[in-house]
């Protein structure tokens, strides 16, 4: 068959006979193109795949850092009139228990963040786990009436960590 303008139809092209169709020419269908067009191309995977990397680095690294290095510190950022860690979670109604069983899942959560570069079958899940541990931060800041100011730490983390587990889940397709 001849196209319209004299060529030969290629892979791919229009072409509306049986005969095109026959020698394996296949006219792409809308649905296949808005297929194709709704695939991130290459560079945005890798784009994605370093901003996930970034992210999980970020919310780990920001966990760690409160619990070991900020834990008995005014931050400016501690929930109600408190001034470290543990008058914190005395604000929210929290024993001291609660408050090391909270520090431990964030920070296991923080350091398989850090596990997933290597191991990345443990980023989503991990990732979600962390966000929904900040959603829980901030619903207590929220709880004693703090300015909005006070849970930027909180959402900071809560939006790293879902960044880290969506781009998590777009690298396994």
């Amino acid at each position: 068959e001849v196209l319209s303008d004299g060529g030969i139809p290629r892979f791919g092209q229009m072409c509306e006979s049986a005969v095109c169709h026959g020698q394996g020419w296949a006219r792409s269908t809308e649905r296949e193109q808005n297929q194709r067009a709704a695939q991130p191309s290459r560079n945005e995977s890798q784009i994605m795949k370093y901003v996930g990397k970034i992210a999980q680095v970020g919310a780990a690294g920001w966990i760690l850092n409160v619990w070991f290095n900020r834990f008995d510190r005014d931050t400016g950022y501690r929930g109600g009139e408190a001034t470290n860690m543990k008058e914190e979670f005395a604000e929210y109604g929290f024993s001291e228990q609660q408050m090391y069983a909270v520090g431990a899942t964030k920070v296991g959560l923080a350091l398989a963040l850090l596990a997933g570069l290597f191991v990345p079958t443990v980023v989503r899940p991990a990732g979600i786990g962390l966000a929904a541990f900040m959603a829980g931060a901030i619903g207590m800041h929220v709880k004693v009436g703090d300015p909005l100011k006070r849970s930027a730490p909180a959402l900071t983390v809560f939006g790293l960590s879902s960044i880290a587990a969506l781009a998590a889940g777009d690298a396994d397709g």
